[in-house]
Formats: structure tokens, C-alpha cells, sequence
């Protein structure tokens, strides 16, 4: 999590979002280049609001569905690069204003200088898009950069060490946050078609958190609808934190793979604590 991205950040936002898609759909009429992933997915949200510790907490279901597409621009013996766009709907059931569609584009690059069983390879990736919700006050402009690194331990265990950027400007400044995360994932292949895998992470930033119950008033923060329509008091806060997924990841057959997953993150502002649990189904498939 970092600082809000002000007018300078949108505009380098859009310059870059030009850059991705100037790259992702140039010759996009060899269709053949593009692989399609599609995923439909069901997410239970224990705190929705990220409400503080001792507070109301909502919870609510999200139904999803998502359309991935990865298209190469460059291979050769040690590096590779490509191209990706994505689609992103979320469907809150039981808080409509929390529903959201997002598009994406995406430009990645893959590097490694070894051709060992053990080798490490090296990875950065830049997307960008944008956001329309429900609630106005969240639409805006999505931004994400990643640097990994990719080592096989054994035949069957394999590690992931992750520093991700991910910024958000909305319409309103309370939804305008940005993430920092340091995360080491493990991924053990204990049957030939199931994986489970467990990562941990780390965080630093702002995020959103909205006082559940407590009326908005001028001048005190965004006003929030999303969760009551007489509107609810909207904060972006600045902490640290923690948290947790631990996975399953199952293949039905070359095209069809399910997997199974929860996600916990611990967040503290100086003496307050923020916290959620989300429970995750998802069915991804092959187009």
C-alpha cells in the first residue's frame, strides 16, 4: 500500500494503459496467438467493509466470472515476452454496490539465464486498466506491478518469492489506495494432478475501511452506499500487516482445473486492528 496517485499518477496511468494495449491488440487478427482462459468463481467475504476490530463486520457472497487471454510477442533461449488482456465481473449478492467490472491489459517479461533443473526465473509484469461499480465512488483507473522469482526445490516442490505494486484512484479519495506486498509462495505436487500450495505475505499501505453504523457527515470522509443507502462514513487508513492463502488446486482433465482456497490478512493502524477471511471456489477451464 502506498500514497494516493494524484493527477500526475492518472496521466502516467494512461500513457502507460496506451503503451499496453498498443502491444497487447497489435496484430491482434492472428487470432491463433491468443490463448483463452476462462474462470467462474464464488468468494465468501467474512468483513466486506474491512471494518475494524470490535465493530459490525458485513459479510456477503460474490459470484465471478472472468475471461483471460495471453497472446506471445517474443520467444527466444532465455527470455519471453508477453502480451495479456482480461475481463473481471463481480457480482455482490448480498450488497449490489460492491459489484464491479474491470478491464485489463497487461505486458509481462520472463527471464532465465540458466538452463538447470534448479535454475531461477526471473519475472516482471505491468498492468493496468480500469474499474466501473455500482457505486460511482468507485470507479477509477487499476494499476499493478509485479517482480518475481521462480526456483523448482525438487521434483515436486516448487518456491515463488513475489514484490507487487498495486495502486487504485476512484472517484472518491477514500477508494483511492495502494498496496505493497512481499510474499513467498510453496507449491507441493504431492498427487500428479493435485497441488497444495500455502503462501505468506507481507503488507504496507493504504486501504479502505467504512464505519459500519456511523452516519456520513460533511467534511468527515467519503460517504459510502454501498452497504446502506442513507450512506456510511468511508476512510482510507495507512499500516502494516499480514496475511496468509493456503490452497488446493486440482485438474479434472488437460482443460478443466478446480481449485479451492482461503485467504486471511491481518491489518493495524497504530493501535487499531483490521481483519478478513475470504473463502474461495473456482472452476478454470481452457478455450
Amino acid at each position: 500500500m502506498g500514497t494516493c496517485p494524484g493527477q500526475a499518477h492518472k496521466a502516467a496511468g494512461c500513457f502507460a494503459l496506451a503503451i499496453l494495449l498498443w502491444a497487447c491488440l497489435g496484430g491482434c487478427a492472428l487470432a491463433s496467438d491468443w490463448r483463452w482462459q476462462g474462470d467462474n468463481g464464488l468468494q465468501l467475504d467474512d468483513n466486506a467493509g474491512l471494518a475494524s476490530d470490535g465493530t459490525r463486520q458485513r459479510r456477503t457472497a460474490i459470484v465471478s466470472q472472468r475471461l483471460n487471454g495471453q497472446r506471445p510477442l517474443l520467444r527466444a533461449p532465455h527470455h519471453a515476452v508477453d502480451s495479456a488482456i482480461g475481463l473481471h465481473l463481480a457480482q455482490a449478492l448480498r450488497y449490489p454496490g460492491l459489484s464491479h467490472l474491470d478491464a485489463q491489459l497487461g505486458l509481462g517479461w520472463r527471464w532465465q539465464p540458466g538452463a538447470g533443473f534448479h535454475a531461477t526465473q526471473w519475472g516482471l509484469e505491468l498492468r493496468g486498466g480500469a474499474r466501473w461499480s455500482v457505486d460511482p465512488a468507485r470507479d477509477g483507473w487499476l494499476t499493478q506491478l509485479t517482480a518475481s522469482a521462480q526456483q523448482q526445490l525438487t521434483t515436486r516442490l516448487r518456491s515463488e518469492w513475489r514484490l507487487n505494486g498495486r495502486w487504485q484512484e476512484a472517484q472518491a479519495a477514500a477508494f483511492s489506495t495502494g498496496l505493497h506486498q512481499l510474499s513467498l509462495q510453496l507449491d507441493w505436487l504431492h498427487h500428479p494432478r493435485q497441488v497444495l500450495y500455502l503462501r505468506v505475505e507481507g503488507l504496507e499501505g493504504s486501504f479502505t475501511t467504512t464505519g459500519t453504523g456511523m452516519p456520513a457527515l460533511p467534511g468527515s470522509g467519503a460517504v459510502d452506499r454501498a452497504f446502506d443507502p442513507r450512506g456510511e462514513r468511508a476512510y482510507r487508513r495507512h499500516g502494516a500487516g499480514t496475511g496468509w492463502l493456503l490452497g488446493l488446486n486440482r485438474s479434472l482433465s488437460q482443460q478443466l482445473v478446480v481449485d479451492a482456497a482461503v485467504h486471511h490478512v491481518r491489518l493495524h493502524q497504530a493501535d487499531t486492528g483490521y481483519q478478513r477471511t475470504q473463502w474461495m471456489l473456482n472452476l478454470l477451464y481452457r478455450l
